[in-house]
């Protein structure tokens, strides 16, 4: 597998999103059952939100502006793309805690391991936390892209 390969996987994937300017909703076109699974195990089995569509559509858009040649390579780039799309403003994050509807899960864990009691400083933590869920997501279906390319070849 060379670089282009993975390259044009992500550029693949992310031609089958689409932003609705003037309902404000992100869709993903029905033509690629694996992407559409993976979305789905994105939002953990539950209703969908578009912060996650928004967010799982931004990892392949940040990953494509890094040189990658493998699926390792990705792990490198992980801690800088996940923290870049953390929300910075307050009313952001506590707008994901009241509309992303599993992320006391991931609160939880950030209060688990975070000894501070600022709420922003938790929550953004937490998503932190989904953000590298939804960031294994997708390296998992990179990884099964690729490996569906090497059979065809």
């Amino acid at each position: 597998m060379n670089n282009n390969e993975l390259i044009e996987v992500i550029k693949s994937l992310k031609k089958e999103f689409v932003y609705s300017t003037t309902s404000k909703i992100w869709c993903v076109e029905i033509n690629d059952n694996e992407l559409n699974e993976a979305i789905r195990k994105a939002h953990d089995e539950i209703l969908p939100t578009d912060w996650i569509y928004d967010k799982f559509f931004h990892i392949l858009d940040d990953l494509s502006d890094y040189d990658i040649n493998n699926l390792s390579d990705i792990e490198n780039y992980r801690d800088e793309i996940i923290a870049n799309l953390i929300d910075v403003a307050n009313y952001e994050r506590i707008s994901w805690l009241s509309n992303v509807y599993n992320s006391e899960v991931y609160i939880s864990e950030a209060l688990h391991d975070r000894d501070s009691n600022d709420i922003f400083d938790i929550l953004a933590d937490g998503q932190y936390y989904q953000l590298s869920y939804i960031f294994d997501c997708v390296t998992e279906l990179l990884g099964l892209k690729l490996s569906q390319l090497k059979l065809k070849n």
